[in-house]
């Protein structure tokens, strides 16, 4: 039985008919209609509506300043739609940037001005009350206004002054860079960082003095916004961070319903779409990613209620635990469609191979055929007349553990519900959750009572199913012919009744823990935070999950050229996963003589790598546009041209359209520019139909931004993750359109860019500069490739899962040792499951990339889904290498071959060689030890003389995870075949061999 050939008859595979017919009637980010999410909004548009008020009320205009639309702008950045501990720590770093820039530019000050002598400064003093009262008696205007004029136009331009200012400038930006890379929960803090470093590089050279508020422009409107943003948080709809995580949680397992009934409608022979089946699963897995960062701000809590913050997370991994059970559920049936899927495929290219003898110049047209007619030659009609029936006498035993699971997570919702509900006023009453005990000791009793009489019932009726193949002592009969008698019928029935089993046993697990929970918590009470320390590290390290901006500005060049090396966890685990690491450790090998470099050379090595890596290209590029756009500002002849055109505005677009791979660039670069320009029309709409064609009606303009607040705000929260950067440039856009509108004709400044219109062409028309400049400093010398990253992180993680194969191979036989391998096995598959999840984003970038690789995002999402699957299945054989026992490890051994030598070296040569071609494009060798599943059935038919299977073993409820591992072990072999075949179409063949045919 192989992945290829296990979908069993009784569950239908794909039918993209039924899925047409399940479209949602919504798009996802307009489905928010609903009471929580419109609380969120109305939170976030209070705030934003009473800081664009600021604008409009001429006392706190002029105290501010001509930025006081930053607070609008901050509050559209970073709305405050999360708690409130998590907005918190995300504007603290915006401020934390701004302030940190604040201290560097005073420094940077200091010493640029320093540089210039006493009597330079004189005689440059003395030059400007000349030149202003010359240009005063020409205009009529006062001398300190033609003064200040003259400032902005480069009077005080020095170029050693400028220097200093530049060269200690861009190095804080070179700092900032590296630090988002290396943290992405540092963006805000780099991003507004940089714009407060903007500040002193462009305008600090010409200052005639020291300034010490050159800053405060930014730094007040910001604070006042995070201020109004905080207090929205706690004056309307507070949420404490464990209500949150109830909340997720309580969505999270009545998701659990959705694989029970797809199992269900599967074992009734209807046809289960893979689109379904992989949205389900995507859904869950969504959501459970999403609680993990709130859970990790549960020791900063303060709340009211039943249970602890401990509480809430030791239920967060029983949930944990359930929802891996229907996921496990779900993933059988993917890989059955699957397989049905490339059963298919595999009978038409048989069948064209037949018709066509001369075509035997495709690539991988060997394994291909050799693969086709291994399943052709497993056809066996009455096999599956036997498991059809297997499943049909499975059908109603495994209903009534459908339907107590269902009403155990359906009650498990209840109870959650009940416990997050009222936690101030109203509390539910005490008999209440006495009932809900009551219910719960009697759910858990139906379901250990149900799942115990399915065992039974089920395992003898895939008994009778297969009646003929036993004898009268329950021994398999012995054969007239060479071949293994069919026991893909038992096989797949045990697999599927112990992955239902172990959803309603997972469950059964919840509802005893949520049972002892509710009589050990009877009252409500406040709790307190217990872990201060837990927000500086969240902020500073990159330990504690949490959601980034996008997940590509994330870069950590070490998984470019080397695997991740699990030290740093060591910290945080116990005796027994330390062990586990360091056998890690040593699967991966020792390094050669000829590999072991002086310590000078180790140095050049590894600071090239720091310098000129990903991390360290963007941080240059950041460096060489802001150098590029700036210049013109300190240049006497351009500088007044600058100001008066706000070309900071192309400076800072283009220093945030520089990203660290090109794909991700060019995706940004097109949102940027259409969300600027629906900013800025959105912005022109409210400037003249609340001023008409005047200089700005308050009660006008603040009526107007108040209807069309909420669809800005609306935008930037629920759109997806991938637009967010586009939403921040359609608020800012509006922001500045109104704000530096309105300021036109109610500040006496210089260097205002006009009214409306003239306020939106000038900034389309920076952002567009900015845009270009930014693209050529991303091109050149060399475009960074988001398909080279995407390639070489598949080919470390082929390499991690070789070095995982060898730890099950250390390990399998053992579990009677107490192998410390059971503590690390779900980590070490997890990081490895986290490190392909992160791909997909750069994955579905790829269509937006030129690339000279011979990959495209297709393949690479074949390798990603295939590598996926060799993941899974050695995540359950290491599991599965501490928990079974021994004597079943060695039967699988001996049947399988798994220990063998020559099993070993040939799928170590076929993952060795996977890792190169992912690495360096090319070709694979025509001749390779695939498929690796034909291997596995001759060597399994040549040992025709080991007692397979009998009733005893049927009946022994460790067989069933027997059945498991050989289904991983085929999933593992056949998921290797499928990507040599991949990379195989993709890459082609070489030293292909012809047999003669000469006379």
């Amino acid at each position: 039985m192989s992945r290829h050939d296990s979908s069993p008859e009784g569950v239908k595979p794909v039918s993209s008919a039924a899925s047409a017919s399940r479209k949602r009637a919504l798009p996802a980010w307009l489905d928010h209609f609903n009471i929580h999410d419109m609380k969120i909004l109305f939170r976030c548009w209070v705030a934003a509506w009473v800081a664009i008020l600021l604008i409009f009320i001429q006392p706190a205009l002029t105290n501010i300043g001509q930025a006081t639309f930053f607070s609008t702008l901050v509050l559209l950045v970073i709305p405050p739609a999360n708690i409130l501990f998590v907005y918190i720590l995300q504007a603290f770093s915006l401020l934390l940037g701004m302030c940190a820039a604040w201290a560097w530019g005073l420094l940077v000050m200091k010493c640029g001005l320093s540089v210039r002598s006493e009597s330079e400064m004189q005689a440059l003093l003395a030059s400007l009350q000349t030149k202003a009262a010359e240009a005063a008696r020409r205009s009529g205007q006062d001398p300190a206004w033609e003064a200040q004029i003259l400032v902005h136009d480069g009077h005080f331009l020095n170029a050693k002054v400028t220097a200093v200012f530049f060269v200690m400038g861009l190095l804080f930006i070179y700092v900032l860079a590296r630090l988002r890379c290396a943290n992405p929960k540092l963006f805000f803090f780099q991003m507004f960082g940089t714009i407060a470093m903007d500040l002193f590089i462009l305008f600090g050279p010409g200052l005639p003095s020291y300034k010490a508020d050159l800053a405060v422009t930014l730094v007040k409107p910001g604070a006042i916004g995070t201020a109004l943003g905080t207090t929205c948080c706690l004056l309307f709809f507070p949420q404490s961070t464990s209500y949150a995580v109830l909340d997720s949680l309580g969505k999270l397992v009545g998701l659990m319903q959705k694989p029970i009934e797809l199992t269900r409608r599967g074992l009734q022979d209807e046809e289960l779409p893979m689109e379904e089946l992989r949205a389900t699963r995507l859904k869950m897995v969504s959501l459970y990613k999403s609680i993990g960062p709130l859970v990790a701000f549960l020791p900063l809590d303060m709340s009211r209620g039943r249970w602890n913050t401990g509480d809430v997370r030791a239920l967060y991994g029983h949930i944990r635990e359930a929802m891996v059970a229907g996921l496990s559920l779900l993933d059988l049936h993917i890989t059955w469609a699957h397989a049905a899927e490339q059963k298919v495929e595999f009978e038409k290219y048989r069948q064209d191979h037949d018709h066509d003898h001369h075509d035997h110049h495709k690539a991988g047209h060997r394994q291909l055929s050799e693969t086709a007619e291994l399943m052709y030659a497993l056809r066996d009609p009455e096999v599956d007349g036997r498991h059809h029936r297997a499943f049909e006498l499975l059908r109603n035993p495994a209903s009534e553990v459908f339907s107590v699971t269902s009403q155990s997570i359906t009650l498990a919702v209840r109870c959650l519900r009940s416990v997050n509900s009222c936690r101030w006023l109203r509390v539910p009453s005490k008999e209440t959750f006495t009932e809900l005990q009551s219910e719960l000791g009697d759910m858990i009793a139906t379901i250990k009572r149900t799942t115990d009489k399915c065992v039974v019932d089920v395992t003898e009726g895939i008994i009778e199913a297969h009646s003929d193949l036993f004898d009268e002592s329950g021994e398999l009969k012995e054969q007239d012919d060479m071949h293994m008698p069919n026991l893909r019928g038992i096989v797949l029935g045990m697999i599927l009744e112990e992955r239902i089993l172990n959803t309603a046993r997972r469950t059964q697990q919840l509802l005893e823990f949520i049972l002892r929970l509710m009589e050990l918590r009877t009252e409500h009470r406040l709790w307190w935070p217990s872990k201060l320390q837990y927000a500086l590290s969240w902020l500073l390290f990159g330990k504690h999950s949490a959601p980034s901006l996008n997940s590509s500005d994330a870069v950590d060049d070490s998984q470019t050229s080397k695997r991740a090396d699990p030290d740093a966890d060591d910290g945080a685990i116990g005796d027994h996963a330390q062990e586990a690491y360091r056998r890690l450790r040593l699967v991966r090998g020792y390094k050669g003589a000829s590999a072991r470099r002086s310590p000078v050379t180790r140095a050049i090595i590894k600071s090239r790598d720091w310098l000129f890596g990903v991390s360290g290209m963007f941080a240059l590029r950041m460096v060489v546009v802001t150098l590029v756009t700036a210049i013109i500002s300190v240049i006497p002849h351009s500088s007044g041209f600058f100001y008066r055109e706000k070309g900071i505005w192309v400076v800072i677009t283009a220093q945030l359209c520089i990203l660290t791979y090109m794909s991700d660039f060019t995706f940004s670069l097109l949102t940027r520019v259409v969300g600027t320009i629906a900013g800025g029309v959105l912005g022109m709409l409210v400037w003249y139909i609340g001023s008409g064609d005047g200089t700005g009606n308050p009660y006008g303009l603040a009526a107007t931004s108040a209807v069309v607040l909420p669809i800005v705000l609306w935008l930037r929260i629920f759109l997806p993750p991938v637009y967010v950067k586009a939403t921040i440039l359609f608020g800012v856009t509006f922001c500045l359109v109104i704000g530096f509108s309105y300021d036109m004709h109610h500040l006496r400044l210089y260097g205002l860019p006009g009214v409306g219109y003239q306020a939106f062409w000038k900034r389309l028309t920076g952002v567009l500069i900015g845009c270009l400049v930014a693209t050529v400093v991303q091109i050149f010398p060399k475009p960074p490739s988001a398909t080279r990253h995407v390639c070489d992180t598949l080919s470390n993680t082929t390499g991690t899962l070789a070095d995982h194969y060898a730890l099950l191979l250390s390990h399998w036989g053992h579990a009677d040792l107490q192998s410390p391998l059971g503590a690390v096995a779900e980590e070490i598959s997890i990081t490895v499951a986290d490190t392909l999840l992160s791909l997909s984003g750069s994955i579905a970038y790829l269509q937006y990339e030129i690339s000279l690789t011979p990959f495209d995002r297709v393949v690479l999402r074949d390798a990603q889904t295939e590598l996926e699957h060799v993941n899974q299945a050695l995540r359950r054989l290491l599991n599965l290498s501490t928990s079974m026992p021994n004597e079943l490890q060695e039967r699988f051994s001996q049947i399988t071959g798994f220990q063998e030598e020559r099993t070993i070296g040939d799928v170590m040569a076929v993952l060795s060689l996977i890792e190169q071609a992912l690495r360096t494009g090319c070709a694979l060798p025509e001749r390779l030890p695939t498929p690796l599943v034909r291997r596995f059935y001759e060597s399994r038919r040549l040992k025709n003389s080991v007692p397979m299977l009998n009733t005893t073993l049927v009946r022994d409820a460790e067989y069933r995870r027997y059945c498991v591992a050989l289904s991983s072990y085929l999933k593992l072999l056949s998921s290797i075949d499928s990507l040599v075949l991949v990379l195989k179409k993709a890459l082609g063949e070489v030293h292909v061999i012809h047999p003669w045919e000469g006379a």
